[in-house]
């Protein structure tokens, strides 16, 4: 078995950091459970400092009866537990998904740890929607510390979907589409044969 990949931190402020900062997800998330690709999903894999957002959205959609397994450890998967509003729903197996939820998963990591947490994910789905901030909020300020922030935390610039197809190509992946979350965020949905 694989060695799962290095989280993108490893101490209990910064992550719980990541997680809050992810909070805005949940004011994102409609639409996207509203997609087709939802349709005959059974169970989910959520990992990223997004996953109380996208476990609070799936059960305020009626899809609490998902079957949630996630890949987060140590100081993430403590935030993930402390931020959620229902411990009970915390991901924890990591078996099979119909689908999985990449929630800021990415942002804090090299390209090269983003294709080996995709390679790792690959065993257990078909199917990956992988969420970003692939550009600054039109509406807000800040977009050159944005893209200064993003390029210390990962060494890359912002990933839009092309930039996450190709980060999914080099581990078998193909870009089906992407959907517009607002606020610059980008939920680019993936799939394997």
């Amino acid at each position: 078995m694989r060695r799962s990949p290095r989280p993108p931190v490893s101490d209990d402020e910064t992550a719980a950091e990541l997680v809050e900062e992810a909070g805005r997800l949940s004011y994102l998330l409609d639409g996207l459970l509203a997609d087709p690709l939802w349709a005959d999903a059974a169970s989910c894999l959520v990992a990223g400092p997004g996953t109380p957002a996208v476990v609070g959205a799936l059960d305020d959609a009626g899809r609490d009866g998902l079957v949630l397994s996630g890949l987060d450890g140590g100081a993430v998967r403590r935030a993930v537990e402390d931020a959620l509003e229902d411990p009970a729903r915390a991901p924890v197996t990591t078996g099979p998904a119909d689908v999985a939820v990449l929630a800021l998963a990415l942002e804090h990591r090299t390209d090269a740890e983003c294709t080996r947490l995709l390679e790792e994910i690959a065993g257990r789905t078909t199917r990956a929607v992988v969420i970003e901030q692939a550009r600054p909020d039109d509406l807000g300020g800040g977009a050159d510390e944005l893209r200064v922030l993003a390029q210390a935390r990962s060494g890359a610039a912002l990933r839009d979907g092309q930039a996450i197809a190709a980060l999914g190509a080099a581990s078998g992946w193909s870009s089906e589409r992407e959907i517009e979350l607002g606020w610059g965020m980008v939920a680019t949905v993936l799939s394997r044969d």
